[in-house]
């Protein structure tokens, strides 16, 4: 798979394939998201840092609009986290991991 560094944000909450770029260089991120989708689209690696302490959600949206529920939810400390989720029943395509962190909604764009 492949998987864009750039970072985007989602402009309408009830349409979550509405996405714009945003510009970071003068806006920096204290919480930053990175996904490795394995190969074999099996398996999503989630990689983040949190300044703080923090309550996390994910989930992985097709861009069709397909909403799939990930088991990455809790309260995690500050610092650096991975966390590996299994995702056999994925199709190859584009999908937007969308984080939840403290209420604040930071997205990611997966090609599996």
């Amino acid at each position: 798979g492949f998987i864009s560094s750039e970072p985007i944000t989602i402009t309408d909450p009830s349409n979550p394939c509405n996405i714009t770029t945003v510009a970071t260089s003068n806006q920096p991120e204290e919480i930053s998201v990175h996904c490795y989708p394995d190969r074999a689209g099996s398996r999503l690696t989630v990689a983040f840092s949190l300044p703080e302490a923090a309550e996390v959600s994910a989930s992985l949206i097709s861009l069709p609009g397909s909403l799939f529920g990930l088991p990455l939810r809790g309260r995690f400390e500050a610092g650096e986290h991975q966390q590996i989720l299994h995702v056999p029943s994925l199709k190859p395509g584009i999908y937007i991991l969308r984080m939840v962190v403290n209420g604040r909604t930071l997205a990611r764009k997966v090609i599996f």
